[in-house]
């Protein structure tokens, strides 16, 4: 399926034109890398903030292409497990980027366990969250999606058992467009009817602007779950639904703030405000999904790595002037220069070795406005 999007990978391969969303993700990423804390969270509101900003921003570098050895993930992991992160009621959200990294496999089952006793006390954080779809959703990533497992069959009862005709799922075009995107899979009574009902919420609740963007609820967040639950799943064979989607990824590429961030957003669930980093995650990973259907790939850790070798140039750069400008007023203090003029030669050297140290001395100081003002602008 084409969406008129060329996107291009971002990596060693040399390639002659690099799309709009892949500059736009690897501009985003920058961003968020520089918003984690040195605990290796991120977020900027309670405790719950805290862990739903850091699994998403996890899975935003995971999807990214980021191996789980990169530092920033390493930080977030250890956050998540032996950190602040492991003693937050809601700590479970961490199965999201935990799922993709098989070394926390045994801790992602028990994670699992521990929801099912949330699910069972009614703990859930609001109503309107359907736990058994990030249940179940845990179990495809798993490998465990079949009938014959018997929590499957659970979960998938319990989430049939949450819908209704007149609202599917909770009047909700995200949760419902997540329960028909996991169901798809199944058999079960009614089933035509049950996803021509939810397609057409889901198509209703479409705010459509001059028929160029979409969003659901004019939020980020909503859109973005909307986006990749149509992009990961049949559902973007669906002519409205892909038709959506495409208006919905201009109306968030047009929301992205210049310097590569998107707003926080007043939670749908209550609580405190969602905050830039967890909108940001959840709009690169929609970014991500759609681009994913054109077969196409971005990973930018590549880039950053790059990147990190210019900083780390910077650094040496300056040292190399504080060592030369020392060494410069040595010999002034001690007025070799002059004696040096007397050897033709060598005052011909000491002028050279004055250019190449000058030259470093510009660059340096390039190298090093660069990397200052970067930090600057990438956003707070």
């Amino acid at each position: 399926m084409n969406h008129g999007v060329v996107s291009h990978c971002i990596g060693p391969v040399k390639i002659s034109k690099v799309s709009e969303d892949a500059k736009l993700i690897h501009k985003s990423i920058r961003w968020l890398l520089r918003r984690q804390h040195r605990d290796g969270s991120w977020g900027t509101g309670s405790g719950l903030d805290r862990v739903i900003s850091t699994t998403h921003a996890a899975m935003a570098l995971l999807d990214a292409g980021f191996p789980p050895a990169h530092p920033a993930l390493e930080k977030a992991v250890r956050w998540m497990t032996v950190g602040k992160g492991s003693h937050h009621q809601w700590y479970v959200w961490r199965i999201g980027p935990l799922i993709r990294i098989p070394e926390y496999r045994s801790l992602v089952e028990s994670d699992l366990m521990d929801m099912d006793d949330l699910v069972k006390k009614r703990a859930g954080p609001h109503r309107d969250q359907i736990l058994p779809l990030f249940q179940l959703n845990c179990l495809k990533l798993l490998d465990r999606w079949s009938r014959e497992d018997s929590k499957v069959n659970e979960y998938v009862k319990a989430i049939l058992g949450q819908w209704s005709e007149e609202e599917c799922w909770r009047n909700r075009p995200e949760t419902t467009s997540h329960a028909l995107a996991l169901l798809e899979d199944f058999d079960f009574p009614d089933k035509k009817r049950i996803y021509e009902l939810g397609i057409d919420l889901v198509v209703a609740k479409a705010n459509v602007e001059a028929n160029l963007h979409a969003n659901w609820g004019g939020r980020v967040v909503c859109t973005c779950f909307v986006i990749f639950n149509i992009a990961e799943s049949s559902l973007h064979e669906n002519e409205q639904l892909s038709d959506l989607m495409g208006k919905a990824v201009r109306w968030l590429r047009r929301k992205c703030n210049a310097k590569g961030y998107w707003d926080s957003e007043e939670p749908p669930f209550g609580g405190d405000v969602e905050s830039r980093e967890y909108v940001t995650s959840a709009a690169i990973r929609a970014l991500i999904a759609y681009n994913s259907l054109s077969n196409f790939f971005f990973p930018l850790e590549i880039i950053w790595l790059d990147r990190s070798r210019y900083a780390r140039l910077s650094r040496i750069l300056t040292y190399g002037v504080i060592l030369a400008g020392t060494t410069w007023l040595a010999l002034l203090s001690f007025e070799i220069r002059g004696c040096l003029a007397q050897v033709t030669s060598i005052a011909w050297l000491g002028s050279a070795i004055s250019v190449v140290l000058a030259v470093i001395a510009v660059v340096a100081g390039i190298f090093g406005i660069v990397d200052f003002f970067s930090k600057r602008t990438d956003g707070k």
